[in-house]
């Protein structure tokens, strides 16, 4: 989830796996800091189970033959929302972004259609033109747009609200300009024909009582996630 604010990978790992042995799941969870590594890797061996963005999913779900499972929730919510920002003292408008550059974390070959899709369709305009500059995390976006190396970042506001309150600098350093649209929670998905139907009911079962485990806590706060419910559309 390049949205997420988690960072140390070998933590998650490490509390992943005590969530599962706790639950007697024996699964071997891999986490990816970078888009290109994880799709090389669901393209070269589909693992059983996945954990992915929801436009990953929407990408992808025909040709890898994707079943969502799982939706988590926060604050009760399923989606969250990313904020288009500027530095304070750049005279930059919304209406006029064509040909500046854009720091985010990438959405795969479609990124500029998402853009355009999330933020942009009542401007109409042509998001190839749009100059992105991918960055694996939110956090690399913001800095990039603090040090005046982009015009604007498009990060999440939950990162942005965590970022701030550790260096409020940052919130008096730049301003919005928009609001996204709701953008759903990465989901947990299916990703192999193979697995058996009890695996899958074990999962999910799992997963959906993990506010009722002990080793769940951690895990939860790390994936910033409140609650799993099962996937509707």
């Amino acid at each position: 989830n390049p949205d997420s604010s988690q960072s140390n990978l070998a933590r998650l790992k490490q509390e992943m796996d005590i969530f599962l042995a706790e639950n007697n799941f024996l699964v071997n969870f891999q986490a990816f800091a970078k888009y290109h590594d994880f799709h090389y890797k669901m393209l070269e061996s589909k693992p059983a189970f996945a954990f992915m963005p929801d436009w990953y999913l929407q990408q992808n779900k025909q040709v890898l033959r994707l079943q969502p499972l799982l939706r988590p929730m926060r604050n009760n919510r399923s989606t969250y929302h990313k904020v288009l920002l500027t530095s304070n003292g750049a005279r930059v408008k919304l209406g006029d972004l064509l040909g500046k550059t854009i720091a985010m974390t990438s959405m795969g070959p479609a990124t500029s259609d998402l853009l355009n899709t999330l933020l942009f369709s009542e401007y109409q305009f042509d998001p190839k033109k749009f100059n992105i500059i991918p960055t694996p995390k939110d956090s690399d976006a913001l800095l990039a747009l603090t040090v005046r190396q982009v015009d604007v970042a498009l990060v999440s506001q939950d990162n942005l609200d965590k970022i701030g309150k550790i260096n409020p600098r940052i919130l008096q350093i730049v301003r919005p300009l928009a609001k996204s649209k709701p953008i759903p929670l990465p989901v947990i998905c299916v990703g192999k024909d193979s697995v058996s139907k009890e695996s899958i009911a074990r999962l999910k079962k799992i997963f959906l009582n993990a506010k009722r485990s002990r080793g769940s806590t951690n895990l939860m706060e790390m994936l910033q996630i409140d609650a799993w419910h099962n996937y509707s559309h």
